[in-house]
Formats: structure tokens, C-alpha cells, sequence
């Protein structure tokens, strides 16, 4: 029994073709033996079926819970501390105030923990307490009780 070299070189496409959809399988999370198969006896077509089928790999990332935002806001102590908003009792906002205000509105219990303040920078409202250096430095400012 000879092989004629029409009939290796058959063979050695239906090979290549074999191994390209099983590589391609893979990659789209299917199962590279039978799309071997697939493509050793279909040919091109075996190949087209499989990227005409939507991908089954789920996203490589991750998936966790989310982490809460923490804003990046520039450091308190330096000179420019104005422009930030807070909501008042209704929900309004009031600002631009300096952090002065925003202390003294602290101080006389016009704003507390709960209380939403912003600044340019802040992705979005955020409660007083989820902003610790902002707590840090009306604590700091808030005389003791006499």
C-alpha cells in the first residue's frame, strides 16, 4: 500500500485544519478533542460553524464584591479649602462655603455625621462619615464641652 503525495498532503490539511479549530475551541471554551474531529472531517466548515457559535469564556477578570469609593480630596490643611456644598435639613444645596463654615455649621449642630457634603473633585455626594480626614479635621476644630 503506497500514499500517493496528493493524499499526505490531504491528510496533512485536514491535520492543520484539525488542529486550528481545536486551538480556536479551546480559546472560546468549548472542547478542543471534538472540534479536533470537527475540523479534521469538515474542513473549513467545521471552522466556520465554530466562530459562527458565541464564545463561552466568561471574563478572565475576577469577579468580586464591590469596594466602597473613597474620594480623593486634596489635604485640608492646605490654604485652598473653600468651594464645598453640603445638603441642608430639606435637601438643598448650599455653597460654595469655606471649610470654615462647613466647621461652624458642625460646631452648632446644623451638620453631623450623617450630613452630605461635596467639593469639585468628589465623584458625588458623600455622607460626612464616609469622609475620614474631613471628620478628622471638624473634630479637630470642635471646641470640648464645657
Amino acid at each position: 500500500m503506497s500514499l500517493s503525495a496528493e493524499s499526505v498532503q490531504g491528510l496533512f490539511i485536514q491535520i492543520v485544519f484539525g488542529c486550528i479549530t481545536a486551538y480556536l475551541a479551546k480559546e472560546r471554551g468549548r472542547s478542543p478533542p471534538i472540534w479536533f474531529l470537527v475540523g479534521f472531517f469538515t474542513g473549513i466548515i467545521g471552522l466556520v460553524v465554530l466562530l459562527l457559535f458565541p464564545s463561552m469564556v466568561v471574563s478572565s477578570k475576577k469577579i468580586t464584591e464591590p469596594t466602597p469609593e473613597i474620594p480623593v480630596l486634596p489635604p485640608l490643611s492646605e490654604p485652598e479649602v473653600s468651594g464645598w456644598f453640603y445638603l441642608d435639613a430639606q435637601y438643598q444645596p448650599s455653597g460654595p462655603h469655606p471649610f470654615s463654615m462647613i466647621s461652624t455649621r458642625w460646631q452648632e449642630h446644623e451638620l453631623d455625621r450623617s450630613s452630605y457634603l461635596w467639593r469639585e473633585g468628589m465623584p458625588d455626594w458623600k455622607k460626612i462619615e464616609a469622609l475620614p480626614e474631613v471628620i478628622a479635621k471638624l473634630e479637630s476644630e470642635t471646641p470640648p464641652p464645657s
